[in-house]
């Protein structure tokens, strides 16, 4: 072997030694203030997935009545226009009533469509936001102490009292 070459060989190894001895830092530790960020939009996100899920229930179970409704109407069809006259004006006002209804209900969903489509994007944000944190396990038990006290607190609070729903003794 040739000296220039040996030479760039040891200088090779003593870059891959020093390499290997370097440690990276490692993730950096958040805020309690980011953690507690964090977990307020995860519980707000939360809240508003539930009233998403309880508006679409309610939504598809009315439309499901309707449906049912304009399934009656329409098998009566045969029936009104062998009565003829003022049968198929009613037939004609109760299905505009339906339509009518039907595009309300359309309107809604496009309304649910719209709020499912910002809780999505929030959630995305979010998950860009908070998924890669690294809290330290002091702050992390600091701050479900805190939320623990914020919960038992909430609940010991007094509460008004709705006087249009309360029954007389």
């Amino acid at each position: 072997m040739h000296l220039p070459t040996l030479a760039a060989a040891f200088l090779a190894v003593l870059h891959l030694a020093a390499a290997a001895q370097q440690v990276s830092p490692g993730p950096t530790v958040s805020t309690r203030e980011a953690y507690r960020a964090c977990l307020d939009d995860e519980e707000a996100l939360r809240a508003q997935r539930a009233a998403l899920l309880k508006a679409t229930t309610t939504h598809n179970a009315e439309l499901k009545r309707l449906q049912g409704e304009i399934d009656a109407l329409v098998a009566t069809q045969d029936q009104v226009l062998a009565e003829g006259g003022e049968a198929i004006q009613a037939f004609n006002t109760k299905l505009a009533t339906l339509n009518a209804r039907a595009e309300a209900i359309n309107r809604r969903g496009d309304d649910y469509d719209r709020e499912q489509a910002d809780h999505n994007a929030r959630a995305k944000a979010l998950n860009a936001r908070c998924a890669g944190l690294s809290i330290s396990f002091t702050d992390r038990q600091a701050v479900f102490a805190e939320r623990a006290a914020t919960r038992a607190k909430a609940r010991q609070a007094p509460r008004a009292i709705d006087l249009n729903q309360a029954k007389p003794d």
